[in-house]
Order: C-alpha cells, then sequence, then structure tokens
C-alpha cells in the first residue's frame, strides 16, 4: 500500500472555485502539459485536488516500486504544484511549503531546470496568469541559491538574445536576476560557440542595430536597467568590465547612449 501524506497548504474557501480562479487553472494546466509530462493523469489528477481544495497529497519519501495509480504526488511535483496554485503567492507561502517538502533533495534543482529551459526562454507569454508567481518563485529561488548550476554568461547571453528578438517575457523573467547572473559570469567557461553567440548579440545591442524591436526594444524596463547600470559602472564585476570593454571600443556614433531619461540608438542622436 503506498504511503500519503495529507497537508492543507491554504485555506479551503468557496473563492478557490471561482470562474476568474478556473480559467487560471486552465493555464497551470496547460504550463504543467507544456514543461512537465502531458502524460501524466496522476499529476493532473492531484494538481486539480489542491489547486480548488488547497490539499495537497504526497507520496512519503523512500518508497520504490510504486505501480500506478499514483496515490499522491512525487516530493518534487508536490512543491511546484503548491507554489503555483495559492490563491496568492509569497515568499512566506514559499518558505512554509519548502518547509514541508524539503526532505527531498531535488526541488531547488527542479525549480532550476524548470526556470532555465522554459521561463528564461519566455514560455510564460503563452500563461500570463502565472507570471506573478513565477516572479515570486524567481525571488525564493535566488534567496536559496537555486541559480548556482546556471553559468551567468550563458543566462545573460540569453538575456541579450532577448533584446535583439525582442522578447519580453523572457527580459521579465531574466531582469530580477540581472545581478545574480552578472556576479556569476564567466565567460571563459562558455563553449565556443555559445561564446561566439554572446559576443554578436551583444554587440548588435550596444550598437542598437538589427534589434527587432527597433526604438520599443530599449524601452523596456529591463533594457534600460541594464545600460542605466553599465554606463553609471554599478553593473557587478566581472560583467561590468566585459561590457564595458567593448562599449568603450565602439565609435561613440555607433552606440546606444542615455541622455538621462531614456536610450538613445546611433539614428536618433
Amino acid at each position: 500500500m503506498q504511503q500519503v501524506e495529507r497537508i492543507q497548504i491554504f485555506e479551503n474557501t468557496p473563492e478557490l472555485k471561482s470562474e476568474a480562479r478556473k480559467e487560471r487553472y486552465k493555464q497551470l494546466l496547460g504550463f504543467i502539459d507544456h514543461t512537465m509530462d502531458s502524460t501524466d493523469a496522476d499529476l493532473k489528477r492531484h494538481l486539480k485536488h489542491l489547486y480548488f481544495t488547497g490539499e495537497a497529497v504526497r507520496l512519503l519519501p523512500g518508497q520504490k516500486l510504486l505501480r500506478r495509480p499514483l496515490q499522491g504526488f512525487y516530493p518534487r511535483q508536490a512543491f511546484i504544484a503548491a507554489a503555483l496554485s495559492a490563491p496568492q503567492v509569497t515568499q512566506a507561502y514559499l518558505d512554509e511549503c519548502f518547509a514541508r517538502f524539503e526532505a527531498f533533495p531535488g526541488i531547488l534543482p527542479g525549480v532550476s531546470a524548470l526556470y532555465y529551459q522554459w521561463v528564461m526562454g519566455g514560455v510564460l507569454v503563452n500563461y500570463p496568469l502565472l507570471s506573478e508567481a513565477w516572479q515570486e518563485l524567481i525571488k525564493f529561488s535566488e534567496r536559496r541559491d537555486a541559480f548556482k548550476s546556471i553559468n551567468g554568461a550563458d543566462a545573460l547571453k540569453k538575456f541579450f538574445h532577448s533584446i535583439l528578438y525582442f522578447k519580453p517575457d523572457s527580459l521579465g523573467a531574466i531582469d530580477p536576476l540581472l545581478y545574480y547572473f552578472s556576479l556569476r559570469f564567466d565567460f571563459a567557461g562558455l563553449e565556443s560557440d555559445a561564446a561566439d553567440a554572446l559576443l554578436r548579440f551583444m554587440l548588435s545591442v550596444l550598437r542598437g542595430e538589427n534589434v527587432k524591436g527597433g526604438p520599443e526594444a530599449y524601452e523596456h524596463s529591463a533594457v534600460l536597467r541594464f545600460f542605466t547600470l553599465l554606463l553609471s559602472g554599478e553593473l557587478p564585476e566581472p560583467f561590468l568590465s566585459f561590457c564595458r570593454e567593448h562599449y568603450d571600443a565602439l565609435p561613440a556614433d555607433q552606440r546606444v547612449t542615455f541622455d538621462g531619461k531614456r536610450l538613445l540608438l546611433p539614428a536618433q542622436q
């Protein structure tokens, strides 16, 4: 017999079954289908129960060779499900969930993998009702140093790529970790193809050329913040020196500037 634990994660109230919650659940289900396992009927069954009742049913650790149907979440699944299911997601709520499920060592790597593979890639553009919860998850994971396995240079390559091809949702996901990844910037640790891509993306952004969104891309808060930190010297090392070296090497009339209010492309100067 499978051993499970039932935990009331958030209060079971009539509001959990409101029309707005039902619409959000559709997006949560779509996100789980897209990022985890669209064929896992057990996961979806337990997710629905948690979402609309506040009760998480999880399998107790240490059980092996379990046969389907599974009578509860695996611990990592339970944390992700609880993190994205609550009516209001806060840092205190996530700390409480983590304390309940931390016996399983794969929780933080699981969050990191979802963030790196999907959220940084802009998947939340399809599930905007989950965006606020993920912003809290990103803050929580940064506090727990969950992203330490990600090379900051690779993450910042994605940042420049998101500017170049103007993906606002990706920028919104990476922006909260700009400091974090800047401190962990390791250009030498990139493979040659990735290093070449980072330089190519970055130089186009610094020049303001071939950027798909044009001037609109440079109005995005994440892009404005990057340039403000770069030009004021407040961007953390070692990323600051790397960017300044390439920015300063560009002719003054061939690089993006800041007039104190907005960023100006060379054609606007």
